[in-house]
């Protein structure tokens, strides 16, 4: 038996500040466990590791966090898909065992076939000159830092994003 379900929110009034001022990341202590393969990448009801997940943010002074696979690979933040930038090459996660593949995040990588998909460390994001969050409700917003590091680029990312 199918049953639709609509929600109605409004969209969160700090969007339009994170995607003009950036947004200042923290990193979860708690991790994303691999869903059954039919699960990967679909947002659904069952996600009772995202409210735990929003419980670590509420008692933290960040503004989001970067949530990390039980594996110890990035997956997303709480709220949106991450995506960064070393040199001239942009990465994000590939999101195979866990992580929702967001639409935004869809779009962006049919825009752009040259974003490397793959398994990143926190490392990896640590040594890049930029970065960014997405989903369909914020669109892109720039990610100031995370944890102690600033990147050094901010905001350059709107190329990639709004091609012409």
């Amino acid at each position: 038996e199918t049953r639709l379900i609509v929600s109605c929110f409004a969209v969160p009034q700090y969007y339009p500040q994170w995607r003009e001022q950036g947004v200042h990341l923290g990193v979860a202590s708690n991790r994303l466990a691999p869903q059954m393969t039919a699960l990967v990448g679909l947002k659904t009801l069952n996600r009772l590791e995202q409210v735990v997940l929003k419980q670590e943010l509420t008692a933290s002074n960040w503004q989001d966090l970067v949530v990390l696979e039980q594996s110890g690979y990035v997956a997303e933040t709480t709220a949106a898909n991450l995506f960064w930038r070393r040199k001239q090459q942009w990465f994000t996660p590939k999101l195979s065992r866990t992580g929702v593949h967001g639409s935004m995040r869809a779009m962006l990588l049919a825009l752009n076939p040259s974003i490397q998909l793959g398994d990143y460390r926190l490392e990896h994001v640590y040594e890049a000159d930029e970065a960014f969050m997405c989903n369909a409700l914020l669109g892109c917003a720039p990610v100031h830092s995370i944890d102690k590091l600033t990147f050094p680029v901010f905001g350059a990312f709107r190329g990639l994003v709004l091609k012409e």
